[in-house]
């Protein structure tokens, strides 16, 4: 498909011992053309990446005033009887561009999201985004008439083979489309063009303000308590780089359990880990918490960020845990600035890959339903695989699936040593976090930055405290 020149995820907060559910009113949006509309539907689950850019220039009004420029029909590709290109793969598609006159305000280019990862393909009615070279789309999409699977990933009408980045569909109009494809072309460019006279959300699915709809890119603050070789850490932090700009600042070795502690009497050592031309991110000597700290007040002044995401953690932070994990510490120090976060970890395993991808289908919809302030949204993924996962819950912080212990081993030069133990009590509270996970489900709790006990403050006023300053004596 030729280019021109120049992640909603709707999170549904039900009662706290029901099922939590990803993705279910995809938005739509209405493209009013002059010869009528075209209503379709944008599936945010399935094409986060590019279903979220989409709604980007939608929502920047960078669509009205532009038009349908190109046709491609069967009698205006090129013959069998001509040089094989990969033009001879015959297709049918509109293609629509933004108003020229904002093209030098177009976003960065977009990963490619191809067909055989979101298992969207280019049938009937697809609505899908436009490239030349892999990693290229910005704003040009198309409308398929017909099933062209050669426009699917592992199909050669782009010779790369790589396909193009379906995201969604057209519910409504399609006599339009016909229509359009029909008028008159100059080879494939339709003359004259049809104009675009504003593609809108539906009524009632406005987005909430957000950076999606803005000009500076989604800023994440990346870091976890392992330490910054943690295979979590790394792996989450590049599957969010598909739906923002991911800055890494982690504790350079394993920081567990240390909560929300930071170094307060000690310089900060800081460094870029990572060989040269792959570097993961700034190494720093300090706490998960104190390195949120670092980079929302000195390494990231000169441009701030949107949300921190503190994981993927090795080891469950279910219900009492929380209060000494250092993942859970982190998040809570963005949440005390007024940021975003989310704290996510997952059962002790090395393939943290289904658990990165969750998250970042989560983080697409925070970027559609601007959070309150001072709340982190805790995550806790206990299997590997989505086929051995039971499902989603949202639950209230209770119970302990571990519980921390000593046992007294040999002194050493006359001081006593005690080692850690960890034991599994039981039972759990039911509805709480460490039940849902201990049966398989991944949990999303709202945990408040505030500790205040709220429904206390009144009944300590009335106690009548007071204090008297002793007399002195002369």
């Amino acid at each position: 498909m030729r280019k021109r020149s120049s992640f909603s995820v709707v999170l549904v907060l039900v009662a706290l011992n029901a099922p939590f559910v990803l993705a279910q009113e995809l938005p739509r949006a209405v493209i009013r053309t002059d010869l009528g509309d075209i209503e379709i539907e944008i599936d945010m689950d399935r094409a986060p990446i590019t279903a979220s850019n989409f709604l980007r220039y939608v929502d920047g009004g960078f669509y009205h005033g532009g038009s349908f420029f190109r046709a491609v029909r069967l009698d205006n590709q090129p013959g069998e009887d001509q040089p094989l290109t990969n033009d001879n793969i015959k297709i049918e598609v509109i293609q629509a561009e933004i108003d020229s006159t904002k093209q030098t305000e177009s976003f960065a280019p977009i990963l490619l999201e191809r067909t055989s990862v979101t298992g969207i393909h280019h049938q009937n009615g697809t609505v899908s985004m436009a490239r030349s070279q892999p990693n290229t789309a910005t704003s040009s999409f198309f409308i398929v008439l017909g099933d062209h699977p050669s426009l699917d990933h592992g199909g050669f009408r782009n010779p790369d083979g790589q396909g193009f980045a379906a995201f969604g569909r057209v519910v409504s109009g399609m006599d339009v489309v016909r229509e359009i494809q029909q008028n008159p072309t100059q080879a494939q460019t339709l003359t004259p063009p049809v104009q675009i006279l504003a593609i809108n959300r539906v009524k009632g699915e406005e987005p909430e303000p957000s950076n999606l709809s803005g000009h500076s890119p989604y800023r994440i603050l990346v870091t976890n308590d392992d330490g910054i070789e943690s295979a979590g850490l790394q792996t989450l932090a590049k599957e969010l780089g598909r739906v923002g700009e991911v800055v890494v600042v982690a504790p350079c070795g394993d920081r567990s359990g240390s909560s929300m502690s930071v170094s307060l009497r000690e310089e900060v050592g800081v460094r870029m880990f990572g060989e040269a031309g792959d570097q993961i991110g700034h190494c720093a000597k300090t706490t998960p918490a104190g390195a949120v700290l670092l980079g929302l007040r000195a390494l990231g002044q000169a441009s701030s960020f949107d949300l921190v995401v503190s994981g993927i953690n090795r080891g469950a932070n279910v219900g009492e845990v929380s209060h000494i994990s250092g993942t859970i510490g982190a998040a809570m120090m963005a949440a005390a600035h007024g940021i975003p976060a989310v704290a996510v970890s997952q059962a002790g395993s090395t393939d943290f890959s289904y658990a990165a991808r969750f998250v970042t289908k989560f983080v697409v919809g925070l970027r559609e339903h601007t959070p309150r302030p001072g709340i982190v949204f805790s995550i806790n993924v206990p299997r590997t695989t989505e086929a051995d996962t039971e499902g989603v819950l949202v639950t209230p912080m209770g119970g302990s699936y571990i519980e921390i212990g000593y046992d007294e081993v040999e002194a050493v030069a006359g001081e006593r040593k005690f080692r850690p133990r960890f034991d599994n009590p039981r039972p759990y509270p039911e509805g709480s976090d460490s039940e849902a996970y201990t049966r398989g489900f991944i949990t999303i709790t709202p945990l408040r930055f505030d500790w205040t006990a709220h429904e206390l403050v009144e009944d300590l006023r009335e106690w009548g405290l007071t204090h008297h300053a002793p007399v002195r004596q002369p």
